[in-house]
């Protein structure tokens, strides 16, 4: 009888009730388009005319991840992290590596398969010294890692019965872990998992999956790069200012970034190490938390209510949004922040596009000229990335 070990992550079983779920969308649809394709011109000679032949997919479907909040309970978890949840800047008690993390906010049981009704505990500290002993460490971190990012796609994580201890591995045993982690996001961990899809897209030359990658990692590292992606209060609703997170993310740079902010951002450079990268972004971003809150009550309470917000007509809609100068009086307040951010976003994103070009072989892109203008009916039907629930047999 084959033993099958079920890591459950309840935390993202639930994850369809929370508010986040159904937050606007993140940077504003406008924002991650804007970030997307101004990132293209980024690039070196050698990779751009992949990105350029393919910019209007970038550009179009920087948006799928948001779209796809709406109809998968697993992807809103992949958007922010809750870092004030864990304590104190800069976080050092959060491992960087996501199976270490788990390792570190999880506990593990041992059940019986048919009643569930006996339960025997397994000390964290026997476990995890178990699997991450210095012998093992690496052995076992590349296999919880291929099978860790299976959880991101199903939800569920089957390991071997080894890991199991002798007594218990019996046919009804079983190991349940539970985790709380990733029920207050897991964005670095998940732009990790992007940026080893899209090394591997590379060096398998596999065109309409780098584009795919390519225009979704996009999106996330532009969430990274926003403040209120990285506390619990992300709309400001611990602190009676709700909307702000609509506010610094969609208003202002729709009213703003066209005319007023400078892209001219340079040339994507390689990354030594990119899961250090993508937490020194979100350490970064988490940095500006506090003044984008102080200065948004600043500016609310020097103005006067009824020229805080004014009404727009969208589509056939009248919209109640931020008026231009109060708009204005709180990007001044933060001294640029918002083009700040969007300026790294894009830089960040040319940058990482261009390490996994450079990590997966720098294929020749220009003798592959003819196969370069994917057809996007074939990158949208491409790869793994849809949800898939686990067999019954795995």
């Amino acid at each position: 009888m084959r033993y099958k070990i079920v890591f459950v992550l309840f935390a993202i079983a639930i994850v369809n009730s929370s508010s986040k779920n159904s937050d606007d969308e993140f940077w504003g649809f406008f924002g991650h388009r804007l970030i997307n394709k101004t990132a293209v011109f980024t690039l070196p000679v050698d990779l751009v005319p992949l990105y350029k032949s393919n910019i209007d997919f970038i550009t179009e479907h920087s948006v799928d991840p948001d779209k796809r909040r709406y109809s998968s309970p697993l992807e809103a978890v992949r958007h922010y992290i809750d870092l004030d949840i864990f304590g104190t800047y800069p976080f050092d008690n959060v491992p960087r590596q996501f199976p270490e993390a788990l390792a570190v906010f999880g506990e593990a049981h041992i059940v019986t398969r048919v009643e569930r009704d006996t339960v025997v505990s397994w000390e964290r500290d026997v476990l995890w010294s178990e699997v991450f002993d210095d012998s093992k460490k690496e052995q076992w971190s590349q296999e919880i890692k291929g099978k860790t990012y299976k959880l991101l796609d199903d939800g569920f994580l089957y390991m071997p019965k080894s890991w199991i201890p002798k007594e218990y591995r019996k046919s009804n045993h079983e190991l349940i872990f539970t985790e709380s982690l990733t029920e207050y996001g897991m964005l670095p961990y998940h732009l990790s998992l992007y940026q080893g899809r899209l090394t591997k897209a590379f060096k398998e030359k596999n065109w309409p999956i780098v584009i795919r990658l390519s225009t979704e990692i996009g999106h996330y590292l532009s969430d990274a790069h926003v403040p209120l992606h990285t506390t619990e209060n992300y709309n400001g609703q611990l602190t009676g200012q709700d909307g702000i997170h609509a506010f610094w993310e969609s208003r202002i740079p729709e009213l703003f970034a066209t005319d007023n902010y400078d892209f001219f951002v340079g040339r994507a450079t390689y990354i030594e190490d990119t899961d250090d990268f993508f937490w020194d972004v979100i350490l970064e971003s988490h940095s500006h938390v506090a003044e984008v809150l102080s200065k948004e009550l600043e500016i609310r309470n020097s103005f006067d209510k009824d020229k805080q917000y004014c009404f727009e007509e969208r589509g056939a809609n009248t919209t109640r949004l931020e008026c231009r100068a109060y708009a204005e009086a709180y990007q001044d307040a933060m001294a640029g922040m918002v083009e700040d951010r969007m300026r790294k976003s894009i830089q960040a994103l040319g940058s990482v596009w261009y390490t996994a070009w450079v990590d997966g072989g720098s294929p020749d892109v220009r003798a592959h000229l003819s196969e370069l203008s994917v057809d996007t009916t074939q990158v949208l039907q491409s790869d793994s990335l849809a949800i898939q629930a686990p067999t019954s047999n795995q």
